[in-house]
């Protein structure tokens, strides 16, 4: 197979195709990856233009619709990966245009400390609302405060150097504990202390350095 071409975009979503491929590049995806979002993109177009739909019409509850009856023709569509999905509307929505996502009203505690987080990153790391960054920062932070974090919202002032170490540990066990999950969590910690929810700047807990290699290997 040669190279994802933007030309195989048509319909609505057309003229965005070549610089969706391009920002897959620059990001370093291998053209097996790209030409998988490329194709998502694809498909996605031409079912928006069978509905008469434009850019304007692509809400979340209209991609949850396509995508659920593209997974339901064949579960192992690879284009239709959830990643997939986030990095195209994340980049349509930079580009203003798509809509941006529905408000939904939050009550979950962790969800809405992950909410202040990412206002945080946004605010003061200039970071861009569904970017990679932003959902890989979302991600470890939702793994660690996960059962940390009491029914009104407390618990966080309990947080100790010896629980982040043992998270740690844990997630080099299972996961390897990667490079990006190290400054996602340091991340965390770091406004967990700034916000108030810890009296005690935690990072210092996390090392520097990511280790690569599962302990007990």
């Amino acid at each position: 197979m040669g190279r994802p071409s933007p030309a195989d975009v048509s319909g609505p979503l057309g003229p965005f195709a070549s610089g969706f491929l391009l920002e897959l590049v620059e990001r370093g995806y291998e053209w097996t990856a790209a030409r998988a979002r490329l194709r998502l993109m694809t498909e996605l177009s031409a079912w928006m233009a069978s509905r008469g739909l434009g850019p304007a019409a692509l809400t979340s509850s209209v991609m949850t619709e396509f995508l659920e009856g593209a997974r339901a023709v064949d579960r192992g569509k690879q284009w239709c990966s959830p990643t997939s999905e986030r990095q195209l509307l994340a980049y349509l929505r930079d580009l203003g245009a798509v809509p941006a996502p529905e408000a939904a009203v939050v009550t979950d505690p962790v969800e809405r400390l992950l909410a202040k987080f990412v206002e945080y990153l946004v605010r003061e790391r200039g970071l861009v609302v569904g970017s990679r960054s932003v959902y890989e920062y979302e991600r470890t932070a939702r793994l660690f405060l996960s059962g940390r974090v009491d029914p009104d919202g407390g618990g966080l002032e309990r947080l100790t150097a010896g629980q982040v170490t043992s998270f740690i540990l844990a997630e080099c066990r299972r996961r390897r504990m990667s490079r990006a999950r190290v400054t996602s969590l340091r991340g965390l910690l770091r406004f967990l202390y700034l916000e108030g929810f810890t009296s005690t700047d935690l990072t210092g807990a996390v090392p520097a350095v990511a280790n690569t290699t599962p302990i007990g290997s």
